[in-house]
């Protein structure tokens, strides 16, 4: 022990009672001015129980020994300052006891004056305070999580106290705000709403807001409502009472309410397209529930009209049909029957498929899944047309009246398909050219719209019909000589609008030695129409699309390369089939029926040529299109052709 580093006289008489029976840690120090960092020459045997240290393994140490690394040295150096000039001191560090686990002590140092009024020791007082400390950190990220999380919500959050005002009436002092009400309303804590309204967003001032503050302050009864301004805004709000604040919660729901007057409009829209289709339309959800169906529909049905309820499921709506005489199931049990036609629904597959009533009414029926899971079906009379063929099978062979029957089945499908599609595409051609007066502003779009998904429709009414007679082998080509390089270019100038719209680079080198083809003019021209289209609506903008022409070893090569996003291996056979593509129902990011390319390759067979399709690694999609070296023409043979 230091000279003269001894127990002072004057607290012998009283250490045993206060020093050993406190239940705070205790430590007397020696440490007169000038002496550096002192030494510790007593401890209590709370101060053994805390740290685990006996007397004799701490009686003699500096009390910096004491200390944890961890301790700021601002800290420390704020202690040893303070014993130097004989001043009391409290702070907040760490130890680590002798089994190496870190504690919090709350110290409270004081100096102890001898007799002769020389500050020569310290007592320090330290009460451990890890429970609270660690109580205080919790608290403290929880407090940070919250913050966070109102600070990333992006509704305005508020909390406001109530005030009396001078004139007796209700105030509220903001006194808790997330960072989307400081900047979308203004708000700051300490603003009084009533008192600043000048200075505040227009929400907050409201009549209706106002009131809310008062009436959920004095009632505690939680209010909400919706306000909307000229402008447009609308605003849905949140009032309740926590303990004595108003809670406010606020969000701007404009477009959700502009989305939901679209969506309105929509659905007129297309409740009066599915009025106008003459054949009986029914649409069911994922859980095989009705959803809507045309009046058409209903007049096919009308003997089953009571069951057509929407949310009825489709189970109950057949049976009451077959109840009812409005199905027919041979002879098969209802039960049987019914599980059966309930299997092939589960099975989520598109199919087609004719029914006979008992009155002897025959519909063909049509259903195709939806990318929700849903279902659609077309209901046609096909009454009259049954008819007819049963009379030819009366007359003709079974396969020769299966063929015209199929024929006439086209024909009639194709008059009534077209001819109001015709009818919508020329009527709007007419209101866009403003010949019954000048059409603007959202009835411009609208008729946009309408010629818009008309053509569309056409296309792809088309794009059915090519596919029906190639299938029934009734496409008939029709050759003539063709300059390819002539048509390539034609068909680029076609598509020339959808690539600048993509900002798509379309090149096109003619070869000078190519000579001129023997075919389809029409068929061709869908040919490359078909390809080029497919690389312009999956190119991505910016993108490249080259095109490529030459006859080399004794045959016709035309190439079509793209940057698009290529098309994986395993799709490749997939694609060539009748109304597939690369994107599945559920994830298609393109419109398109799948028609295209399964045209594209019959009628490229049909000229006895191939179709290659690939994806090299560098990215993009290449596709050949190969005529046999017959379809190229001579000199002699092109001025015979």
């Amino acid at each position: 022990m230091p000279d003269g580093a001894k127990i002072p006289q004057n607290l012998n008489m009283f250490a045993p009672m206060v020093l050993e029976n406190t239940n705070d840690a205790i430590l007397l120090i020696y440490h007169p001015a000038g002496a550096g960092e002192g030494r510790i020459v007593y401890v209590n045997a709370a101060f053994t129980t805390q740290t685990g240290y006996s007397c004799e393994e701490i009686v003699g140490k500096s009390p910096r020994d004491l200390i944890d690394d961890a301790v700021p040295a601002e800290t420390v150096s704020q202690i040893q300052t303070a014993m130097d000039a004989g001043r009391p001191v409290r702070a907040e560090i760490t130890n680590v006891t002798k089994d190496g686990k870190r504690i919090w002590l709350d110290a409270n140092i004081l100096p102890l004056s001898d007799p002769d009024g020389v500050v020569r020791h310290f007592i320090s007082f330290r009460r451990e305070i890890t429970d609270w400390k660690t109580r205080e950190a919790v608290l403290r990220e929880a407090r940070e999580r919250y913050r966070t999380v109102m600070d990333a919500c992006l509704d305005a959050f508020f909390l406001l106290a109530p005030e009396t005002g001078a004139d007796g009436d209700l105030d509220f002092r903001v006194v808790e705000t997330n960072k989307h009400a400081v900047n979308a309303l203004g708000l700051y804590d300490g603003a009084l709403i009533r008192q600043e309204s000048a200075r505040l967003d227009r929400i907050l001032v409201s009549p209706e807001m106002q009131s809310g503050f008062v009436s959920v302050a004095r009632t505690g009864v939680p209010a909400e409502g919706l306000l909307s301004f000229p402008d447009g805004v609308w605003i849905r709000y949140h009032l309740l009472k926590i303990g004595q604040h108003v809670a406010a919660v606020t969000r701007d729901v404009s477009e959700a309410r502009r989305s939901q007057q679209r969506i309105v409009e929509a659905e007129a829209w297309l409740r009066d397209a599915i009025e106008s289709i003459d054949h009986g339309l029914v649409l069911y959800d994922p859980d095989d529930r009705l959803i809507t169906c045309n009046q058409r529909f209903k007049d096919l049905h009308r003997q089953n009209i009571d069951a057509l309820v929407p949310g009825t499921p489709y189970e109950t709506i057949i049976r009451s049909a077959i109840a009812k005489g409005d199905w027919d199931i041979g002879d098969q049990s209802v039960e049987d029957w019914i599980a059966n036609r309930l299997k092939q629904r589960q099975a989520k597959t598109d199919r087609s498929y004719v029914n006979e009533t008992e009155n002897g009414q025959v519909l063909r029926i049509d259903e195709k899944r939806t990318q929700n899971g849903g279902l659609v079906a077309v209901h046609a009379d096909i009454t009259a047309v049954k008819q007819r063929e049963h009379l030819l099978r009366e007359a003709k062979e079974q396969a020769e009246a299966a063929n015209v029957s199929k024929s006439q089945f086209l024909a009639t499908m194709s008059h009534e398909l077209r001819t109001p599609l015709n009818a919508v595409i020329g009527f709007s051609e007419i209101l866009k050219q403003g010949v019954f007066g000048e059409v603007t502003g959202k009835n411009l779009e609208y008729v946009d719209d309408i010629h818009n998904a008309g053509r569309h429709l056409l296309a792809l009414i088309n794009d059915v019909l090519d596919m029906a007679k190639i299938e029934a082998g009734k496409y008939v080509l029709e050759d003539e000589a063709i300059d390819i390089s002539e048509l390539i270019n034609e068909c680029i100038r076609q598509l020339s609008p959808q690539a600048e719209e993509g900002q798509l680079f379309i090149q096109y080198a003619p070869d000078p030695q190519l000579v001129p083809v023997r075919a389809d003019r029409r068929a061709m021209k869908q040919i490359l129409l078909n390809l080029l289209s497919n690389a312009v609506k999956f190119t991505p903008v910016g993108g490249a699309i080259q095109i490529g022409a030459q006859a080399g070893a004794g045959e016709l090569e035309i190439v079509i390369r793209d940057t698009g996003v290529g098309i994986a291996p395993e799709h490749i056979d997939r694609i060539l089939k009748p109304f597939e593509q690369a994107e599945n129902s559920n994830n298609r990011t393109h419109e398109g029926t799948g028609l295209g390319l399964s045209i594209t390759h019959h009628l490229t067979e049909l000229h006895g040529g191939s179709l290659r399709i690939g994806s090299p690694e560098s990215g993009g999609t290449v596709v050949t299109v190969t005529l046999p070296a017959e379809r190229l023409l001579s000199d002699s043979a092109r001025a015979s052709a």
